[in-house]
């Protein structure tokens, strides 16, 4: 339960393509993590907009989902979210499956730890309508790689650095990829910290966004990266409380300058 607790999910940050865990460190077998999230982020300016935003648009996420490793080196996630902006009234925002395998695990000798998954996500077109929503279509595919690396002292990890790649296809439009890196730093499984970069790339060819007659990002040329922080309370078999916020260093055909905020609750627990 201890490992668990000290692993749970470290996640991209509020209104991004996924809220899933990515780190290719897994927990315990057979427990579950359930995790409870809510995010706030507000901006007030759209890069390459034909017709620019008429007031700041003030965005909320809710999501809840559920995690487990089984067997040992299989992780299995589901996820659904809740979300409303100055667009579009509160619903339904999107619901995935995620499924990740453990090809090596440092913890247990390797030299890295190795994780190749695939993430399936689907969400309502009224959604779709919204530039806050960072979906490409109705349907959006993903397969993704996690690589890190920890160093420990005693009985708990100290530091850690790892990146993900990804690559994602919608029904429509054209594929795009993310690059993620995080370095984490952990305090006897009581408080962890850490930085991150995140990167989210599109390959359509249509470089404007019109704000009025929107319909998703999949053919846009859209980029962005954002840099964050991240501060987290872990309380043993009551779980952890963390708190995020990042900042938007850059976007071409994307929201720009976004502010993120997000708290996160994870319980895990176990029925066996």
């Amino acid at each position: 339960m201890k490992r668990l607790a000290a692993t749970l999910f470290f996640l991209p940050l509020a209104l991004s393509a996924t809220t899933f865990e990515e780190q290719p460190w897994f927990g315990d077998m057979c427990e579950f993590d359930w995790r409870a999230q809510y995010s706030y982020s507000f901006y007030a300016q759209v890069d390459r907009a034909l017709v620019p935003l008429k007031n700041t648009s003030h965005d909320h996420l809710v999501a809840t989902g559920l995690g487990v490793t089984l067997p040992d080196d299989w992780n299995w996630q589901v996820e659904v979210d809740f979300f409303t902006s100055p667009r579009t009234d509160f619903g339904w925002r999107s619901f995935a499956f995620s499924a990740r395998r453990r090809l090596l695990d440092d913890v247990a000798c390797d030299p890295i730890s190795l994780t190749v998954g695939a993430t399936v996500r689907a969400a309502p077109g009224r959604m779709l309508r919204d530039i806050s929503v960072p979906f490409h279509s109705r349907g959006d595919f993903e397969l993704h790689t996690s690589l890190g690396k920890e160093w420990s002292r005693g009985p708990y990890w100290q530091w850690r650095i790892w990146g993900l790649g990804a690559a994602g296809i919608g029904v429509r439009g054209l594929p795009w990829f993310r690059t993620d890196l995080y370095f984490e730093g952990n305090w006897c499984d009581r408080l962890q910290w850490r930085l991150f970069a995140l990167g989210y790339f599109g390959t359509g060819r249509k470089e404007f966004v019109d704000i009025q007659d929107f319909h998703g990002w999949a053919n846009r040329h859209h980029q962005s990266i954002d840099i964050g922080a991240t501060f987290k309370l872990l309380f043993n078999t009551w779980g952890s409380l963390r708190f995020d916020y990042s900042y938007r260093v850059f976007a071409h055909v994307y929201p720009e300058r976004i502010n993120a905020f997000t708290a996160t609750y994870t319980l895990p627990f176990s029925p066996f």
